[in-house]
């Protein structure tokens, strides 16, 4: 069984996403990543920023999926005294293993 998985299209593989905010990274408490497969979230990870563990300018995970094409939707959330509202941004990303990185420092619009 473990040989079929290895060889199979569709096993999960290990991909390493780092994603650039930038300034972007000033006043943010928590960052959402969900990644979505023909309209369907397969998987979601949040991280939460405080005022003792301030967001960095990069931050990376690893993630693990079938190889192949998804929409990776990004929540910015804010505090009220820095940017207001959530920024919400979409990029497709196609993981086959290995790191990618999502140059986020320039993109979006608060939503109210």
């Amino acid at each position: 069984m473990f040989l079929f998985a290895r060889l199979s299209p569709e096993a999960p593989v290990e991909s390493t996403v780092r994603l650039t905010l930038g300034q972007r990274a000033q006043g943010l408490k928590e960052m959402i990543l969900e990644y979505r497969d023909n309209g369907e979230g397969v998987r979601q990870n949040s991280f939460v920023f405080t005022d003792s563990y301030a967001a960095p300018t990069e931050v990376g995970h690893k993630v693990r999926l079938a190889p192949k094409e998804y929409v990776l939707q990004v929540s910015l959330r804010y505090e009220p005294t820095a940017q207001t509202g959530i920024i919400v941004t979409e990029r497709r990303i196609r993981l086959e293993g290995g790191e990618y990185r999502v140059d986020l420092s320039r993109e979006g619009e608060p939503r109210q």
